[in-house]
């Protein structure tokens, strides 16, 4: 059997690579990352890994390290704001912006109607997209999704479908609690009085625990034929209850900050416009970023629930 190779450049490191155009053989400490490459730290030339099953790209290095490292809250907060992504953020922020601006004119507001419609549909499939680029150890905003109408469409309805299954244990509970049929008859939440504030808080907090597994599972998993599995999604908010309970409460903390400020800036027009669109899609991408995260700290287990 071959004894390892020591790096070139620090004889007591073990060579875990060697450069493709000076033929050094390389520690880690002598590899540099690029957007896409590893590359050899003196000459700069592409490096090679030595051992197989090592990783040949620096994408697949950063996946790993953040597979494997420390990934704190305000790092889970501050992930639209952050790297490339930060365009891909602003850049849609600033897309509906500019449309509802155009919209609001009496000329041409018939004319953005399908403008709108398109970028609509890119949602779902972009929230899709960071789940299942988050689960995969992605900690940047992923591209825009390819325009194919039909296709999105297609999302569009899957992402209903989620909304509306997410939502059952909210439903439910208000009209066990006999709260809707009071809500009905007395008409709003304020006749109906405090005794249904209860069950409505619990039962937006179990959808929102719902919302994590229902959204995560068909992202993760390519599948939408598990979206209608209620019962694996239940299973699977208690393979780590405690996280789920964590990132339920995050989740509908970022909604009601995001309409609280919506209706505070209201009397603001432009500014108010602006501010609250740019919550309102931070709040998006910030919440499928955080189901992505519960599904890449549960990895195996979570997939042997849902693909055994």
């Amino acid at each position: 059997m071959a004894e390892p190779q020591t790096c070139v450049v620090h004889p007591d490191h073990t060579a875990t690579y060697r450069c493709d155009g000076c033929h050094r053989a390389l520690c880690d400490d002598c590899v540099q990352m690029s957007h896409r490459l590893i590359l050899c730290g003196v000459c700069g030339e592409m490096a090679i890994p030595l051992a197989t099953g090592r990783a040949t790209s620096a994408t697949t290095v950063r996946r790993t390290q953040a597979m494997e490292g420390p990934y704190s809250l305000l790092d889970s907060l501050l992930y639209p704001l952050r790297g490339r992504g930060s365009g891909v953020f602003w850049s849609y922020v600033a897309l509906l912006v500019v449309l509802s601006a155009l919209a609001s004119v009496p000329v041409i507001g018939c004319f953005i109607v399908i403008p709108m419609l398109i970028v609509g549909l890119m949602l779902p499939r972009l929230l899709f997209t960071i789940v299942r680029a988050t689960a995969g150890g992605d900690n940047e905003l992923p591209d825009w999704p390819e325009l194919d109408f039909w296709e999105r469409l297609a999302d569009a309805l899957a992402f209903a479908a989620i909304f509306v299954i997410s939502w059952l244990p909210a439903v439910a509970l208000v009209l066990v609690s006999g709260c809707g049929a009071r809500l009905v008859q007395e008409g709003g939440w304020g006749a109906a009085g405090p005794s249904c504030w209860v069950p409505v808080v619990v039962g937006a907090l179990l959808s929102q625990a719902l919302w994590i597994t229902a959204l995560g599972a068909p992202s993760v998993f390519d599948s939408f034929w598990l979206l209608p599995r209620v019962d694996l999604h239940v299973r699977a908010l208690f393979v780590a209850p405690g996280e789920a309970a964590v990132v339920a409460c995050l989740l509908g903390g970022l909604w009601l900050a995001s309409f609280g400020f919506e209706l505070g800036f209201r009397a603001i027009p432009l500014l108010g416009g602006v501010a609250s669109t740019a919550l309102g899609v931070y709040t998006q991408f910030t919440g499928a970023h955080l189901v992505g995260l519960y599904f890449r700290r549960n990895a195996e287990r979570l997939e042997r629930l849902y693909l055994h």
